[in-house]
């Protein structure tokens, strides 16, 4: 079992340091709340992935409660967030 969120080492890749803590603040939070929060799944062959916006940016993440362990495996602009995930499955 985890007590952090697990941050994929190419996650922040591109991201401004500015506001890279901010993100990292934004996983705490979803990592201390991760029982009582609903997490977005994505949808089609994304499903196993989930979301979470941080104002532009989206967080893009697992979850599996058993064992509990949240790694967070991208961040990035909305615009191309979606795409960028596309690629985790292929």
């Amino acid at each position: 079992m985890s007590t952090q969120p697990l941050i994929h080492e190419d996650a922040l890749s591109g991201i401004p340091s500015k506001d890279v803590k901010r993100i990292l603040d934004k996983a705490d939070w979803i990592w201390k709340h991760r029982t009582e929060i609903v997490h977005h799944p994505l949808e089609g062959n994304l499903g196993d992935f989930y979301k979470r916006r941080i104002g532009g940016y989206r967080i893009i993440y697992t979850y599996d409660g058993n064992p509990d362990e949240l790694v967070v495996r991208l961040v990035g602009p909305r615009s191309s967030i979606y795409r960028e995930a596309s690629k985790l499955v292929e």
